[in-house]
């Protein structure tokens, strides 16, 4: 019984001061209006699969509210000059670098003289997961290169930044347990870097224009978040009910995410010149 007891209380020590994190809502948006400054404009996205389920909760929301919304995949629309959503898998996961690679080509590559309002390059889960051993200032480090190349190349181009998406915390039988003696669960590591990754990413590129997934992911209807607090953070997880895999979003997911999508792009765009229909 000494002996548990000992055991509890270093994993208690272990875990740190649980805090209660700020109550802060996601920005209040007008969905149909936010849709509608999208339609107009020329927008370039990079992603995986979880933009993937991003743009299906966007064409949903689209169609929802009449808009018409394009959204096509590379090489449609990259020299057709109409406004639309154009967007392509990058890279691939767990290889950030190659992400970073194919998204600066892609808009600065000979030949890349079209139109874009805006441009998104996000990052997966995996790129900070058990399969890559990058640390979240490196990964910074990477996309801090390639944005200044493309500002270079492409000033006319206004890059969107994207915090990383996140998981659900552990789930399993032995999580449980982890998580009820203090010590966490199997997926925690894994959102702490991403969170210390997202956390300089806000800082670095602070009052530009910023697609935040990760907060989108995290925040419930009453400003409180999904994750864990401990020494003075709080690191943020993905809604499990948002998930139908504890990765990707399932139906609801998509919709609050693509909300959150529109909404800050919309902002950044409000006010640009936009591109008129072909």
């Amino acid at each position: 019984m000494r002996a548990i007891s000992w055991c509890l209380a270093v994993a208690v020590a272990a875990a740190g001061c649980a805090d209660v994190t700020e109550k802060k809502p996601l920005p209040v948006s007008d969905v149909a209006a936010d849709l509608a400054e999208l339609a107009r404009a020329r927008v370039y996205f990079g992603h995986q699969s979880v933009g993937g389920n991003v743009l299906d909760g966007l064409a949903a929301l689209a169609s929802e509210h009449g808009v018409p919304l394009r959204i096509v995949e590379a090489p449609a629309g990259v020299d057709d000059g109409a406004p639309a959503i154009v967007h392509q898998k990058v890279g691939r996961n767990a290889e950030p670098a190659s992400k970073c690679d194919a998204f600066g080509g892609f808009l600065t590559g000979p030949g890349r003289a079209a139109r874009w309002d805006a441009a998104v390059l996000k990052f997966c889960y995996a790129d900070l997961g058990d399969r890559t051993a990058i640390e979240p200032a490196q990964l910074l480090a990477l996309y801090k290169k390639t944005a200044a190349s493309v500002r270079s190349a492409r000033p006319d181009v206004m890059l969107v930044h994207a915090t990383v998406p996140l998981n659900t915390r552990g789930e399993g039988t032995g999580d449980r347990v982890r998580a009820a003696v203090g010590l966490g669960t199997s997926k925690d590591a894994n959102n702490a870097r991403r969170s210390r990754f997202n956390d300089l990413l806000r800082a670095e590129y602070a009052g530009e224009p910023l697609f935040d997934v990760a907060r989108a992911e995290s925040t419930r209807a009453d400003g409180s978040r999904a994750g864990v607090a401990r020494e003075g953070t709080f690191d943020d997880a993905l809604r499990r009910e948002l998930s139908s895999d504890g990765g990707h979003l399932n139906d609801e997911g998509r919709r609050v995410v693509a909300r959150e999508f529109a909404r800050s792009l919309a902002a950044a765009l409000r006010g640009r010149p936009t591109v008129p229909s072909s």
